[in-house]
């Protein structure tokens, strides 16, 4: 009762060990997996976020070139903000920041921020645009400016377009599935971050072409979670093995045991043998010396020649019946064989003159 309790608690505990080794090495093989994931989709958010900036881009290097060459840059202006959900507002600065024109009739006449804010990141992949930091405007909306230098007659101007942060956010959105998501500017504040995040340890970071800002994806899957079925069923597969294979080595180590119990039986059975047959040997041995004394007296008495074959046969055949007895000795206290060349004809003769005298 004592073993069946210690091979079962031996086995759960093994059970144990093998269960947390195995969850622990599907884990890191489904970390791998999640990683190269994360890096596939953070290619993907990059190229939609670089080709949000870049769109923006493209739609202020339009009014620059409007207001440059044309005396429509107004309309255009309204056109672009009322087609465009990604722009709040549209304003044209003169060189000390007030707004000579804007989207926002009631901004007109007024003042934003310095030239150095609107001015003071010009990107090298934005054809002269500078990206401003993300700030509040006031309706306390995250946003960032879009901001081109412009020369027209002789006077500096600044065109810039106030972009919603969270028309980034829904593109992200869209793309996004199990993952929190989180961009920074180039300051490590935070731009956007997906709804609910869930922190977690697999993460991947990548910065973007077109704007230096950093964009992390954290996935907000529990790994360990994930494969613990799988892990659980590989243990019990894994312990049926072990199982298996202990009980046959059990099996195996009892056999043997068994094996070595019955040679040592036969191996006491044959020393009680030898001893018996030892004993009897010496019993029947003392009285064959005798009558074998006594033969041999008759036969100096009737036959002192030695003539008389009978009694030639009553002497081998007692020293046949020695030899039985000194065999039965030979159980009792093993000896060496001893082999000896006998003559074959003599042999024959004595079997041919016992035969002779049976008849």
């Amino acid at each position: 009762m004592k073993n069946i309790k210690k091979y079962v608690l031996y086995h759960i505990i093994l059970f144990i060990l093998m269960n947390i080794l195995i969850t622990y090495s599907l884990a890191e093989i489904e970390k791998d997996k999640l990683n190269d994931e994360l890096r596939r989709s953070i290619n993907i958010y990059c190229n939609q976020v670089d080709s949000f900036i870049n769109e923006s881009l493209s739609i202020n290097d339009n009014l620059t070139t409007a207001f440059q060459y044309t005396s429509a840059v107004k309309k255009r202006m309204d056109e672009i903000y009322n087609n465009d959900p990604r722009i709040i507002n549209i304003y044209i600065l003169d060189k000390t920041s007030t707004i000579l024109h804007a989207t926002s009739k009631m901004r007109v006449g007024g003042k934003l921020k310095s030239r150095a804010f609107f001015m003071g990141n010009i990107q090298p992949n934005s054809n002269h645009a500078s990206i401003s930091n993300v700030t509040k405007n006031e309706f306390n909306k995250k946003v960032f400016y879009i901001s081109r230098s412009v020369d027209k007659l002789d006077e500096q101007y600044i065109i810039t377009m106030e972009i919603d942060v969270n028309t980034i956010g829904a593109v992200i959105d869209s793309l996004q599935k199990d993952t929190t998501v989180t961009i920074k500017d180039f300051d490590g504040q935070t731009i956007f971050q997906s709804i609910n995040p869930h922190r977690n340890s697999i993460s991947a970071s990548e910065k973007f072409f077109k704007v230096p800002w950093e964009i992390t994806l954290t996935t907000n899957r529990n790994v360990y979670y994930d494969v613990y079925s799988s892990a659980l069923i590989y243990t019990l597969i894994a312990s049926l093995i072990f199982l298996t294979l202990h009980l046959l080595y059990i099996s195996y180590r009892n056999k043997r045991a068994n094996e070595k119990l019955l040679e040592d039986i036969n191996t006491q059975r044959k020393e009680i043998i030898g001893l018996l047959a030892a004993n009897t040997a010496h019993e029947i041995k003392n009285p064959l010396t005798s009558i074998k004394g006594f033969v041999e007296l008759l036969e100096l008495e009737y036959d002192p020649v030695h003539n008389n074959q009978k009694f030639h046969i009553v002497k081998s055949e007692l020293e046949r019946i020695n030899l039985i007895v000194n065999q039965f000795l030979l159980l009792g206290k093993p000896t060496t064989v001893e082999v000896e060349r006998v003559d074959a004809r003599d042999i024959i003769r004595d079997i041919l003159n016992f035969l002779d005298y049976d008849l």
